[in-house]
Parts: C-alpha cells; structure tokens; sequence
C-alpha cells in the first residue's frame, strides 16, 4: 500500500477528512458522516451502513475502477529528503531503507509513498517529499473499496489543495478549516515543507467572532485557544492583537478606523 501521488483523472473521486466521506462520479454526488473510536478507526456500526452506501453509489457501473482518494492529514508524517541521483525503483528501495531505519514502526505496518520534488543538477541528490502513517489508518477504506474490486490510491489532501496556489517559488501558507478541525500546510520556495493538523475549526471559528461588542468577540478569542494582548491605540481606535492555535496574528479593532491616518 503505498500514498503520496498526486492525483491525474480517475472516474472515483473521494475525499476523507475526520468527519465525513464524500465521493464525487460523473457528477453524482455521495457524503457520509464518519464516526470514530479514539484511535481513529471507523466504529464497527459506522463501517457496517458506509459499506451498504457505498455499493448503492460505486457498486454497479463502477466495478473495478480506480479511485482516487484524498485523506485527512491526521497521523500522516511528511519528511523533504534527499537521495542519490538514480531509477525510480533503486530510490524507492533506499527510501525503504531509510523508512525501516527512521521509523518507530516497521514497515509493514506504515502505509507510505514519495514524490519527487526537485531533480539535482550536475551529480547533487534528488530532493524528495516521503510521507508515511499507519497503515491501520487506511485499512477500514481499502476494505470498503475491496468489496466492490476499486484500485484505490491514497494522496493528502492538503496537497491536492495546494495545486490551487501559484507555482512562484515563494514562501506561503493554506488553512483548511473544517467543522472541529484545521489542517495548515506550509510551503517554502513553492514546494511542501510541513503539514500540521489542529482540533479547532468553523465551529470554534464561529464561536469566536460571533458575539456582538468587541469585549464579547475577546473573550471567546481567549476561550478559543487564541492569544490575546493589547496593541496600540492606532487611528483613535483601541485595537487588540489575537495569535490563533496555528501562529497567526489577527487583529481586532474597537471601530473602524477614520483619518487622519497616522
């Protein structure tokens, strides 16, 4: 089992984050609320009605395809690497190599792939991007997909989003909000450089600035997970500066600001 390519076309699309499936073929569209046992595994009675849903959607004109499916990054590490200049096949034994050395796991228990990120000039190592996770995680999705004969390849999601954002070789990052969790992907010199996943979402976003009065939107920042200090009275305006879970700075100011601009 291996993950970690990017998706080309496929007639089965999936995406799974740590609240629901939804399944996308030739426009007909499936969702389907997740329930989970603190190891992130699928509850035996959730598996058992997904199964039933999922024949009903992917069972009859779609025996045997292939699927494409993007995960939650929750339990997935992903490492940039470097590895001698060489086929395909000779770096990915290496990389196994190294997997085996590097890894609390042994590899048969880790679901785990590459990709290459950028070919060295004149004699340098190639630069890599391996990711891996317990291949346990994946287990209760490839027996979905087994019952009705799909191929299935697993790739991140946040990597397929991060196809969306320009190709400059600049420094970036993207949040993905979910209901009760976020997952923030950053990028250096245009290429993934770590991924991080949070149990703060909309639902805790929406708590947060939805009291009205600027001492109501504080507190629930502060009760949020959110940083919270005093800035400067700027524009006759107080202001106060909230650092969210991931490490970014909003700011939040008692009234819009009038000139004369400072």
């Amino acid at each position: 089992m291996s993950i970690l390519r990017l998706p080309g076309s496929a007639p089965l699309l999936v995406e799974i984050d740590q609240e629901k499936l939804v399944a996308v073929s030739a426009g007909s569209m499936m969702q389907f609320q997740l329930e989970r046992a603190l190891d992130g595994r699928l509850l035996p009675a959730c598996k058992a009605r997904l199964i039933e849903q999922w024949r009903a959607f992917a069972g009859s004109g779609l025996m045997g395809a292939r699927v494409t499916c993007a995960i939650s990054g929750r339990g997935l590490t992903l490492r940039r690497l470097t590895v001698p200049r060489a086929s395909a096949e000779e770096q990915t034994r290496l990389l196994a190599l190294q997997v085996e050395a590097e890894f609390p796991l042994p590899p048969d228990k880790l679901a785990w792939g590459w990709v290459k990120l950028r070919e060295g000039a004149a004699g340098a190592p190639d630069e890599i991007l391996l990711g891996a996770m317990r291949s346990e995680l994946l287990q209760d999705y490839t027996e979905i997909f087994n019952r009705t004969a799909q191929r299935v390849m697993f790739t991140p999601a946040a990597l397929v989003r991060a196809t969306t954002l320009p190709r400059e070789n600049h420094c970036a990052a993207q949040l993905h909000l979910e209901e009760n969790h976020s997952e923030l992907l950053t990028l250096e010199n245009g290429l993934p450089a770590s991924l991080r996943c949070f149990a703060w979402g909309t639902t805790n976003l929406a708590a947060a600035v939805g009291s009205p009065g600027t001492n109501g939107t504080l507190e629930r920042l502060a009760a949020s997970g959110f940083a919270v200090r005093e800035g400067s009275n700027a524009w006759n305006a107080p202001r106060v500066f909230a650092t969210d879970p991931a490490g970014h700075r909003i700011e939040v100011m008692s009234k819009p600001p009038h000139p004369p601009w400072p």
